[in-house]
């Protein structure tokens, strides 16, 4: 039976896109993803909406992983907003399986 798939999708301030993929592949040893530039929207900290009145953006990463790298990737994202308490950073999580 193959390992249960997890699809994790993090919303970062594009800021925050450099430090998130440095510690994710030296953390995770499938480190593959989707990486998703120049998002828009408006989340739970200031728009990011690639304008002249809100011109940050965000950074989707899309990864499909197992469990343990599930908890190691929730660690970096714990790690990160402890460290950047006020930029945008969301994850959230479905369980998938591969047609």
């Amino acid at each position: 039976m193959a390992e249960k798939r997890i699809r994790l999708e993090v919303i970062m301030s594009a800021a925050l896109e450099d430090d998130f993929l440095r510690s994710y592949e030296a953390a995770c040893t499938g480190a593959k993803y989707t990486r998703i530039s120049d998002a828009t929207g408006k989340g739970y900290s200031v728009p990011k909406l690639g304008d002249a009145v809100w011109p940050q953006v965000n950074t989707i990463i899309v990864i499909y992983c197992g469990e343990s790298d599930e908890e190691a990737i929730r660690g970096i994202i714990a790690d990160l907003r402890q460290e950047y308490a006020g930029e945008g950073l969301a994850c959230f999580r479905s369980e998938a399986e591969e047609v």
